[in-house]
Order: structure tokens, then C-alpha cells, then sequence
């Protein structure tokens, strides 16, 4: 039989023209075949670089098929870029703290201090949180990273729930840390007082409730996306995986400085619940909620003390 016959009879490709995922272009030849020289990449995530992926974070972490990288070195140039720019984040978030938090060594403030703070400053401190929040989500979607980090939709039941539990079991932890505090600190016999998370009363008025509510969805909202949807994800893309569980965390809890010693430790254990509901649930959304349902009960507790 004519070779040029046998040619008419073998079948098109399965893959139709615009059909997604594929492996080469539209472009076909005279029997409908596809050129093999005309092919592109499949790329389930933008990448940061022509013809580069991302690289995923572990399989478990995403829905999605996790690509592979493109090749060593651009997988090498990635993790350095995700690297300078957790410094620069890192900059931005922790350098406005530092002189409270040397303050708070030798003077430490309360939480509700906050609520006498000028208008000016309650707006300030409201629109720097807005903008972190800004940054590191435009960071994570330009490499294709919000659903991974925890920017998924989740039942709001579930939601809920997840975000209540964790807001109990975190007051609880930092309970129990000042009750601790205060044990260790009455058998030592140490000089001088403990500085606990509320000392002192605030008037329940029009203006110190809207600070309450302002300040709560601020850094609610601000510290669970940057500490944890938003670093947690990023050491991980940086090569750093078992870090990102606990820089952060203690990044964190030394950004409360201001308010002593002894609030560190507590923040601290609040947080490692919040890390652990965070690595449980893989979304961000119920550590906001938890977040601001805490910072609302200590400021409700300020409002109880006067």
C-alpha cells in the first residue's frame, strides 16, 4: 500500500485546539497533526521568571498538581529573590517596633494604652496594618501562592468553630503562663512586679469601644496574614520549610516586647496555638477570627477592670 495512504489513516491527537492543560500550540499541519517544534511549557503557576515555575510547597499543602522545577538554577535564583525580599518584609514589620520594644524592657505598657493613643496615631497604626496586609498578599499571588499559603475558602461552620476553639485555648495558654509567672515569681521572692497583659481600666465610651474594634480587626487581620499565611508559605518557597514554623513565631512574640517580659511568654504561647490550628487547617481565615475574638476579650477585660 502507498505510504502516503497509510499517512491519511492515523488518527488526530485526543487534545482538541485551545484545550488546557497542553503541551504544545494550536498550530497543526496539513492532516491536523501538531507540529512537534511548536511547544510550550505547562505551567499550573505563574513563575516569577520566562519559562520558569515555581516551586511548590509540599504536595499536602495544595489542591493543585505541584509542577516541577524548571531546572537548578532558576529554582536557585527563585529561593534567593524569596529570600531578600522575607528581609525586606521582615524590615518593614519589625524596625517601626524596635524603640517600644526597648521601652518596654524598662517601662512596659499595657494593651489597653493603645486605647488612649490620639486619633491620628489609632488611623496611623490602622493603615500600616492595611498596607502589610497589601504587600504580602500581592507578594503571594504574583507567584501564584494565596491558595497554598491559606487564601482558600473554607464552611463557615467550620470557620467557626476553628476560629473560637483557638481563641479559648490561646487565653487559656497565656492564663496559664501568668498564673506560672506569678507562682515562680512569689517563691523567688524577686524585687519588683510583674507586668501582666491588662493593668489598669479604660472607660467604656464611644471613642474607646471604635479604638477596641479599629485595633482588634487590625491586628487581627495584619498578624495572623503576615506571621503565618504569608511567612510561614514564603520560608517554605525559600528552602527554609522546618524554619518557618518557629522564626516566625518568635519574631512575633519579641514584636509585643513593648509590653514586658512576661507578655512575651504569654504571646508566645498564644501563638504557638495559633501556628498549630494554622498547620492543622491550612487556611488563615479562622486565626483571623480567633485573633480578633482575643484581642476584643482583652480589651473587654480593661473595659471590666474600670
Amino acid at each position: 500500500m502507498d505510504p502516503l495512504r497509510l499517512l491519511a489513516h492515523i488518527p488526530a491527537p485526543a487534545t482538541t485546539p485551545g484545550s488546557y492543560p497542553r503541551t504544545v500550540t494550536d498550530r497543526t499541519t496539513r492532516t491536523g497533526h501538531r507540529h512537534p517544534q511548536h511547544t510550550t511549557p505547562t505551567r499550573p503557576f505563574p513563575g516569577p521568571f520566562d519559562g520558569a515555575v515555581v516551586p511548590p510547597l509540599p504536595a499536602r499543602w495544595s489542591e493543585q498538581p505541584a509542577p516541577e522545577p524548571a531546572g537548578p538554577g532558576l529554582l536557585a535564583r527563585f529561593r534567593r529573590r524569596v529570600r531578600i525580599e522575607l528581609l525586606a518584609v521582615g524590615a518593614l514589620v519589625l524596625l517601626p517596633r524596635l524603640p517600644g520594644a526597648v521601652k518596654g524592657l524598662h517601662n512596659p505598657s499595657s494593651p489597653d494604652d493603645v486605647l488612649h493613643l490620639e486619633t491620628w496615631a489609632i488611623a496611623t497604626q490602622v493603615g500600616l496594618a492595611v498596607g502589610l496586609i497589601g504587600i504580602c498578599i500581592y507578594l503571594l499571588w504574583r507567584d501564584g501562592r494565596l491558595r497554598p499559603a491559606g487564601f482558600g475558602g473554607i464552611a463557615f461552620g467550620r470557620l467557626l468553630g476553628i476560629g473560637l476553639g483557638t481563641a479559648l485555648l490561646a487565653l487559656g495558654a497565656a492564663l496559664v503562663v501568668g498564673m506560672l509567672a506569678v507562682a515562680w515569681h512569689a517563691m523567688s521572692g524577686s524585687a519588683g512586679t510583674l507586668s501582666p497583659m491588662a493593668t489598669s481600666g479604660v472607660r467604656m465610651t464611644a471613642g474607646t469601644v471604635t479604638a477596641a474594634v479599629l485595633l482588634s480587626l487590625a491586628a487581627g487581620f495584619s498578624e495572623e496574614i503576615v506571621f503565618r499565611g504569608y511567612a510561614i508559605s514564603r520560608f517554605a518557597d525559600a528552602g527554609w520549610a522546618r524554619a518557618g514554623w518557629w522564626v516566625p513565631l518568635l519574631l512575633w512574640a519579641a514584636m509585643h516586647l513593648w509590653q514586658g517580659p512576661l507578655a512575651v511568654l504569654q504571646v508566645l504561647a498564644m501563638g504557638s496555638i495559633f501556628v498549630l490550628a494554622y498547620a492543622w487547617t491550612r487556611n488563615v481565615w479562622p486565626l483571623v477570627l480567633g485573633h480578633v475574638v482575643l484581642d476584643l476579650a482583652i480589651f473587654g477585660l480593661a473595659f471590666l477592670a474600670a
